[in-house]
């Protein structure tokens, strides 16, 4: 019997990620902040059909990364007050493609169906 073609074009994606933040005090005088966040972004693709003999598969990962920090302190000695404030100061910043990796694949052989009406 026949055996029918079809294409497969398919493709995913999802994004992982987490924000993450420290933070130091001493009392009213003093605090400081080490905040990360950072994503993911994982993409799967597929082409090819199924009368041919290869399967183009293809995965892409990037990764976003940002760390910054902040201070300040704030305290008085003898009627003068010390006031004074950093940031927030960019410590590492990356947006960009960490992976692309491709790879034929061998579709399976579709068997043959036999349909009895």
């Amino acid at each position: 019997g026949p055996i029918h073609e079809g294409d497969y074009d398919t493709m995913a994606n999802v994004t992982l990620g987490f924000k993450s933040s420290l933070r130091a005090e001493i009392g009213p005088l003093a605090w400081f902040h080490v905040n990360v966040a950072n994503e993911v972004p994982i993409g799967v693709s597929s082409v090819g059909t199924s009368g041919a003999d290869l399967l183009h598969s293809c995965l892409d990962m990037g990764l976003k990364l940002d760390v910054a920090h902040e201070a300040e302190v704030d305290f008085s000695i003898l009627e003068h007050n010390f006031t004074q404030h950093w940031g927030p100061h960019a410590d590492r910043h990356h947006d960009g493609a960490v992976l692309h990796k491709c790879k034929d694949l061998h579709p399976p052989v579709p068997e043959e169906m036999t349909v009895v009406v």
